[in-house]
């Protein structure tokens, strides 16, 4: 049997059919995926998810600005085992809705849109698949098996990734590293961020097959200032406006030395990243443009300008900093006449933050305020 759920604008809605695939008789195996989970969402089914809670696997994202910790202690007095999947990354998450029942001799499954949070299951609108399954049917059963393999897998595969939370301290560590929120002070939006100490959770390595170079490069609109490039809205740092994005970090870019005979140079060159700009020209001219700029005085031709930077690495807000871009006006130089970058951010007090070996390879994005000109956000990812 299969049914079509598409709630809030028909009849149905997620909260009884889960409820209906949580009262499935004697269960092996319950599991269920959640990009996002909320108290109030699982209390809706609490009473249900006690009866099977000994067989049920919950398998939470975190890292998201909406996952709770109240929802993760919740789960765990309910008696459920619990996982949450931290990619590592905030622009890339655990994102699957899945609610899986299995008995002896049948299984049912709903697969869609609806996370584990009160709009999820039953406010949103949100669409998805049941469909019933016969263990006896040969094709019914390989993809149960399926299903049970794949989380078994990824548990196994990403043991760093994928994390057994089993406690209240474990959660408090979630909540001060920033990871989860608190529904009780800390209600926010999606794609919101949050103070915390760092974590050396590191890039959950996916299979995503990269897209084709064409289809990855954002092409410059005529003026940043005036384009419609994607403005990043969260709470206290509201208003932001994507100017550049980076390639791929090297250890040049993160003042990290190659060895010991190796320096840092302490900044990171304003490249052509993932832009097709004039990387000579466009950073002194459009980006940095409105800061206050003095003629450096250890070389001529060369300037620098101060300006604000926010810092948030791996979706965590890491702070304030006043750092110093430099440029340099030279046209005579080797540099110059090989197109190189003539634009550098000093990382001064954000070394400590960057130097690490776990950004490597992810990609930094500078945003400017849309208002303040001279304050800027950059996120590594």
């Amino acid at each position: 049997m299969k049914k079509f759920i598409l709630q809030a604008v028909t009849a149905k809605n997620h909260f009884e059919e889960v409820r209906n695939l949580l009262a499935i008789k004697t269960p092996k195996k319950i599991i269920i995926s959640t990009a996002y989970m909320r108290e109030a969402g699982l209390a809706t089914i609490a009473d249900k998810l006690t009866e099977v809670a000994k067989v049920t696997e919950l398998f939470v994202g975190i890292r998201n600005g909406v996952t709770t910790a109240q929802s993760l202690n919740k789960a765990i007095n309910l008696g459920c085992t619990v996982y949450v999947v931290d990619t590592g990354l905030s622009k890339e998450i655990f994102h699957p809705k899945m609610y899986f029942g299995l008995s002896e001799k049948f299984a049912k499954i709903i697969i869609g849109s609806a996370n584990l949070t009160l709009g999820g299951l039953y406010s949103n609108i949100e669409a998805s698949i049941m469909e019933s399954l016969d263990l006896e049917n040969e094709e019914d059963k390989k993809l149960v098996d399926e299903v049970a393999n794949c989380y078994n897998k990824m548990k196994s595969d990403y043991p760093q990734n994928v994390l057994h939370i089993t406690c209240e301290k474990e959660i408090t560590e979630l909540l001060d590293t920033g990871r989860i929120i608190n529904e009780i002070n800390d209600i926010r939006p999606l794609g919101a961020l949050k103070s915390g100490t760092f974590d050396n959770t590191p890039k959950m390595k996916l299979q995503t097959t990269s897209l084709p170079t064409h289809m990855s490069k954002n092409t410059l609109p005529a003026s940043a200032s005036n384009s419609n490039t994607e403005i990043y809205d969260a709470p206290g740092l509201a208003g932001f406006k994507l100017v550049w994005e980076s390639s791929r970090l090297t250890r040049r870019d993160l003042n990290i030395p190659d060895g010991l005979k190796t320096n840092p140079t302490g900044s990171m060159l304003w490249k052509k990243g993932l832009w097709e700009i004039n990387q000579q020209e466009y950073f002194r001219g459009e980006v940095f443009n409105e800061l206050e700029w003095k003629s450096d005085p250890k070389t001529v031709g060369k300037e620098k300008a101060e300006a604000d930077f926010e810092i948030v690495i791996r979706g965590i807000y890491c702070g304030t900093f006043g750092l110093t871009v430099t440029n340099d006006t030279r046209t005579d130089t080797a540099s110059y006449k090989q197109h190189q970058p003539m634009s550098a951010l000093r990382w001064g007090d954000v070394s400590t933050l960057i130097e690490k070996e776990d950004l490597l390879d992810r990609t930094l994005r500078l945003y400017r305020h849309h208002c303040d000109k001279k304050l800027f956000l950059i996120d590594i990812d």
